[in-house]
């Protein structure tokens, strides 16, 4: 799964945890990135 795609879903489900909000603006603001494009 593309990891765009994944971020997108969780956004749209809106029952994320705290954590994985903070994780998620994590990923979005990283200017290297943060997994392989695996």
């Amino acid at each position: 799964r593309n990891l765009s795609l994944a971020i997108k879903e969780i956004e749209e489900r809106g029952r994320a945890n705290e954590d994985v909000l903070a994780l998620l603006e994590f990923i979005k603001s990283s200017k290297r990135g943060v997994c392989l494009g695996r």
